[in-house]
């Protein structure tokens, strides 16, 4: 256990404020002298402290006795995300949640006196002359904080001092997990010790404090610091070589840190009751070390935290950097290294390094950042390599450093003996610690031999050290990452935006292409057609290998050649996929033509897109459209009966790929008409090359030796962009199967040993509905998703169904590619991810400022494949494009890692009882509820023309509540509550059979008016609790 420190802190303050003021003396007993309260007042503090008590349990009980109440505060735990409000729970058992509330009710204006307590509770003395009125106000800013601690949110009770404007929905264990508790035997026990908490370390131990900025973060640091005691982190068993290792981060958040290490170990020693003569030992944070080297302070533990930091430069350089960067001429600048550690290193590198293939080649400034480097002065210089592996700098991915090709270096992936290793539990990231590093290293030296820190390079690589990848601002530096690098290619589509003017940027790995192209060449170049790679349609098995597959499409385009049809024309096609609607798009890019996939599951649709691409040529098939005369004017061509071709003998010769400028037309797609009716945009050849450039590469990482599956068809922008990467990357693709083929989605991945699973969350919802949970899928290494917000309960199931975690984002037909996505290094199950290269972001509030960390705005998005304008909408065009900028209608917020979280759509979030509404987050929270197969909640008027939520809930008859939704109703309110906040539920809810969607899997929101409206429904209940003010 950690000890606890018993002197008091005397800091109290009074703030002049509420006519009724709260006096806050832990240590004067509850007695129920006093004068009395008005009966009216007295009623009313009776009815909300009853009302508090019963909703907010188990976080706060109450009492009264005339005048005065008492409040017993708590901050409840959740073994699913121990990690989410870890500050508040250490002031829960550190007797710390009186002072922190009073502090919050100083700041919103209540008279606050506060004294140290060895307990939580909080009393209140009011005024005889006290009114309802008065108790109103005081209950209006008490309940906020009672409800922030009820739902462990240490950002929303820290927000006086300094945290965001606008509270934010920051998701449950997004970032962090306990690691692995093993309390069984183990042979060394390493104390790793933070003091104090420096701002970054502060939000990622505690999830609710990601969307902090320094200086806030810094704020409540502080805070902590002045008032906590020392206390277990974590605790880790890892076996280390021979070694079974019990690895324990402490805390010891002080603002009086010890002076010198003896002071440290006494202390842990204390905290801890260990013997750190026997089995135990304590390693330094990187912060701490420093802090101790400033005073010139040199001890054993220094000294091999130094050797290790050498051993794992050493082995960064030599395992990653020099075969990345191989043929270029390399210079290295040391930072904090002393001179024997210098020449040694140069010596060792300057034998291993080949001379530069190409001498006329920029020379490579390589910085080398040591734990003991002084950086006031530094000054990054552009296109150089920064290896700060130490956490040093502890840069961000701000627009500045991103725009200036600083590849940045900030820690690494680790081996010993093979397996993967990470020095410092959730931490280890950003930033290696080196003394705990040498403190593993010296462990995993069989015994008898000399330290391994002490000794040669030769006995640190028989352990195995081993450096895998260097980690980035969003995970590994992967070799595309590399190459764009070092070819000084790392630039944005079009003009950049000032840094001012956006709120980040990833540049482009590759520059766009401005002279004539086609995109075809790409996909059948000689490798490709080499390989043994081929386009399969699960429906009937057949099969085209790449070299065949151009055979087919060259005959489509000498098909269309005859027909008199003039590149630039449109070819529209209504047909299902299949090996001839790959072959008939690939004809149409081979000629300069334009296509056209048309959605033809609905008519009135159908005649909208045709209006809108005004196609020369039109070719459909029987079974989905019977006839089109009566849509279009244009000829219409039949495909079943196959399509004859007229010149069978053209179909041997290969069609000569005809180079169009860059821009030119090679798609027109269509929106999903989830909104509305279909809009059009057209994409180049130059924006389907730029995709596979940047996303893919970034991404995905596709090559030939993939298995592609997406069942989206090629009709929706996500389905033909899926199936063009695929292409370029030479890959295997399994076509989406028609539904009437009966062919699932399971059964493609075990028949086809599908590698990269590419869907929208409907099909992996259906997936695994469908799938026993012991299925095995061995070959499958990626699986993404896209189209809608993936909720973290399906994000959770996926991972253990399919082994991999999926990897959710956001893309738009506008802008055909993902632009904000998860990578495979760096995921999470609440976040939508980072922007993809190629694309600038802004977020903008109501007032069209930029978002600061933490605030929700509207996503505007910039360069990449982005469409110019809807085709056919000019009012549209002009309220949603805009100097280059797309205003997508997605509400974000981003933390201070620049990762982006989706809060849902600008038209589903609204205001109700002046506090934001968000209806896909409710619908994310409903969804986890056992009894719900699927559920949508929509904004309808009340009588008095109010807006009020509704949720349309689909029940799995399986669950029992079909003669009983009553009872489910009241627990998805309270669900919804406990999750989200007491303003953030359904107020009526509704049985119904099934939600209208798109084929794409998309909500059709229009196709809710009649639901809405209650037709269809079975049964209705209006919430009986009104939405108050919470949170503003």
């Amino acid at each position: 256990m950690m000890s606890r420190r018993d002197t008091p802190d005397h800091d109290g303050e009074a703030f002049a404020g509420l006519r009724v003021s709260a006096d806050l003396d832990f240590r004067a007993p509850l007695t129920s002298a006093g004068p009395t309260l008005p009966t009216a007042a007295a009623e009313l503090l009776s009815d909300h402290l009853h009302r508090l008590g019963k909703a907010y349990a188990p976080a706060l009980t109450t009492s009264l006795a005339s005048s005065c109440f008492t409040l017993s505060l708590r901050c409840p735990a959740d073994a699913s995300s121990p990690r989410f409000g870890l500050w508040l729970q250490e002031c829960d058992r550190q007797g710390q949640l009186g002072r922190l509330v009073a502090s919050c009710l100083a700041h919103r204006g209540v008279l606050v006196q506060a004294q140290q307590s060895p307990g939580n509770g909080v009393q209140f003395w009011l005024g005889v002359d006290a009114t309802c009125g008065d108790i109103e106000r005081l209950v209006r800013v008490l309940e906020p904080l009672v409800e922030a601690l009820f739902h462990r949110r240490t950002d929303l009770l820290f927000r006086h001092l300094g945290g965001p404007k606008n509270p934010v929905a920051v998701h449950r264990g997004a970032e962090i997990g306990v690691g692995d508790l093993d309390d069984g035997r183990a042979d060394t026990a390493l104390f790793l010790v933070y003091e104090p908490p420096d701002p970054q370390t502060l939000a990622r131990l505690d999830a609710s404090l990601l969307a902090y900025d320094d200086q806030a973060a810094r704020s409540a640091g502080q805070w902590l610091a002045a008032r906590l005691r020392p206390f277990l982190l974590e605790r880790r068993a890892a076996s280390v070589g021979s070694q079974r290792v019990l690895l324990q981060q402490v805390c010891f958040p002080s603002t009086r840190p010890a002076d010198d290490r003896s002071a440290i170990e006494a202390a842990v020693a204390r905290a801890c009751g260990v013997d750190l003569g026997r089995g135990a030992r304590v390693a330094l944070s990187q912060a701490s070390a420093r802090r101790l080297a400033a005073r010139k302070e040199h001890s054993v533990a220094a000294r091999s935290a130094a050797a290790a930091a050498k051993h794992l430069v050493r082995r960064a350089v030599a395992d990653v950097v020099l075969p990345q960067l191989s043929g270029n001429e390399l210079s290295f600048e040391f930072m904090g290294a002393d001179a024997a550690t210098e020449r040694e290193l140069r010596e060792y590198w300057q034998g291993a390094l080949p001379p530069p293939a190409n001498p006329a080649r920029p020379r490579i400034e390589v910085l080398l950042i040591f734990p003991e480097a002084s950086t006031d002065e530094l000054v990054l210089r552009p296109s150089s390599l920064v290896l700060d592996l130490f956490g040093v700098l502890r840069l961000r991915p701000t627009p500045v450093s991103l725009q200036s090709n600083v590849l940045y270096g900030r820690g690494v992936s680790l081996q010993i003996f093979g397996q993967p290793l990470t020095s410092t539990g959730p931490l280890g990231q950003h930033g290696v610690d080196a003394e705990p590093l040498a403190a593993l290293l010296e462990l995993a030296a069989a015994p008898g031999r000399a330290s391994a820190c002490a000794g040669s390079e030769a006995l640190v690589d028989e352990l195995g050290l081993r450096v895998t990848a260097i980690q980035g601002f969003w995970g590994d530096i992967t070799p595309v990452e590399w190459c764009a690098f070092q070819s000084h290619r790392r630039v944005l589509a079009g003009s950049e935006p000032a840094p001012s003017e956006l709120t980040i940027l990833n540049p482009s790995l590759v520059p766009p292409d401005q002279s004539p192209l086609n995109v075809c060449e790409h996909v059948f170049c000689p490798a490709h057609l080499s390989s043994s790679s081929k386009v399969i349609a699960p429906a009937t098995g057949d099969a085209l290998s790449y070299a065949e597959l151009r055979i087919r499409a060259s005959a489509y385009a000498h098909h269309f050649r005859s027909l008199g049809l003039e590149p630039g024309d449109v070819v529209a096609l209504a047909a299902p996929d299949g090996l001839e609607s790959v072959a008939i798009l690939l004809g149409c890019l081979m000629g300069g033509w334009v296509l056209a996939p048309l959605n033809f599951h609905s008519e009135a649709n159908l005649r909208v897109m045709l209006d809108a691409a005004n196609p020369q040529l039109v070719l459909y098939d029987r079974a989905c459209v019977p006839s089109l005369a009566s849509y279009t004017e244009a000829p219409a061509v039949a495909l079943d009966p196959a399509l004859t071709l007229e010149e069978p003998a053209a179909a041997a010769v290969t069609f000569p790929a005809v180079r169009v400028p860059p821009g030119s037309a090679a798609l027109v797609l269509f929106t999903s008409g989830s909104t509305g009716t279909p809009k059009a945009v057209a994409h180049s050849h130059r924006d389907l090359l730029t995709c596979s450039r940047n996303y893919a590469a970034y991404v995905l990482g596709l090559s030939s030796a993939d298995r592609v599956h997406t069942p989206s068809p090629m009709f929706f922008a996500y389905g033909i962009h899926n199936l063009m990467l695929s292409l370029l990357a030479g890959a295997t693709h399994v076509v989406a199967a028609p539904k009437a083929s009966g062919v699932l989605v399971a059964d493609v991945l075990t028949q086809y040993e599908i590698t990269a699973l590419l869907a929208v969350p409907a099909v992996y919802k259906l997936l695994l509905s469908r799938v026993p949970r012991a299925s095995s899928f061995p070959r499958l290494r990626l699986c993404v998703s896209a189209g809608e917000k993936l909720p973290p309960r399906l994000f959770r199931e996926l991972q253990l169904l399919l082994g991999v975690e999926p990897l959710d984002g956001i893309g738009c037909t506008e802008a055909l590619s993902t632009f904000v996505s998860n990578r495979p290094s760096y995921a999470s199950a609440s976040c939508t991810g980072v922007v993809v290269p190629g694309f600038a972001v802004r977020l903008l509030n109501e007032q069209g400022e930029l978002c600061d960390i933490g605030e929700v705005g509207t996503l505007w998005l910039r360069g990449g494949p982005l469409a110019e304008a809807y085709m056919t909408d000019p009012e549209l065009t002009k309220t949603t494009f805009a100097d280059g900028w797309f205003k997508t209608r997605d509400l974000f917020y981003y933390d201070a890692e620049y990762r982006f979280y989706n809060v849902g759509r600008a038209s589903s979030t609204i205001k109700i009882n002046g506090c934001w509404f968000s209806a896909e987050s409710v619908e994310s929270v409903l969804q986890t509820h056992p009894a719900v197969r699927e559920c949508v909640v929509s904004i309808v008027s009340d009588q008095y023309r109010l807006p009020r939520p509704k949720a349309l809930v689909v029940v799995d008859a399986a669950a029992g509540y079909d003669h009983d939704l009553e009872r489910l109703w009241s627990e998805l309110r309270a669900l919804s509550r406990e999750r989200l906040g007491k303003d953030q539920y359904p107020h009526l809810f509704a049985k119904v059979d099934a939600v209208p969607r798109t084929a794409s899997g998309k909500l059709m929101r229009p196709s809710l008016l009649p639901l809405q409206a209650g037709g269809g429904l079975e049964t209705e209940r209006v919430g009986s609790e009104g939405a108050q003010l919470s949170w503003t």
